[in-house]
């Protein structure tokens, strides 16, 4: 009889982790989310942008080469992810009679005469070849701003008229 009670002590007290093993085993669903953004940037404000240059007469262009009615800086602003590495580049057709990819087409009435982009960035107040790109870092997560200007250039004989040119910029980000 000792050995059938032990027997059946033993057989209770598995039977009684089995059913508490199984009284206890719930699932649960363990969720981790999170998001990819993107390290790039975005132009904020306008996209396109107009700049007057005002009239120049004759006599405010002496030579060939002379610039003249540098307007005021308009920016392009950035708003930019923290390491973002973007690259701006410009393009645009050159004046086919002057020979310098920083001189734009004038496809308006007046001849000898057309305008460049200027950088103004790190006071550079250089003319920007069509073209050419650069890169601007935004290491801190801020916003980055691109000073830019324009003004006239003498490219020949000058004939009144208006003066009209154009050119585009491409972000790239990587």
């Amino acid at each position: 009889m000792m050995n059938f009670s032990r027997l059946l002590f033993t057989f209770f007290i598995v039977l009684n982790e089995l059913v508490f093993s199984l009284a206890q085993a719930e699932t649960g669903t363990i969720t981790v989310h999170g998001a990819v953004a993107s390290s790039g940037c975005s132009v904020s404000g306008a996209t396109d942008v107009d700049i007057g240059l005002g009239d120049v007469h004759d006599t405010d262009l002496p030579s060939v080469g002379s610039t003249w009615g540098q307007s005021a800086e308009y920016d392009i602003t950035l708003s930019c992810s923290a390491g973002a590495r973007v690259t701006i580049s410009f393009a645009g057709d050159n004046d086919p009679d002057y020979g310098d990819n920083t001189v734009l087409e004038n496809t308006g009435t007046a001849s000898g005469v057309s305008t460049q982009l200027i950088d103004l960035h790190g006071g550079a107040n250089s003319p920007i070849a069509m073209g050419s790109s650069w890169t601007v870092t935004s290491s801190s997560g801020a916003s980055e701003t691109i000073p830019l200007a324009a003004r006239y250039i003498r490219t020949g004989t000058v004939g009144v008229g208006t003066v009209l040119s154009s050119a585009t910029y491409t972000m790239n980000y990587e």
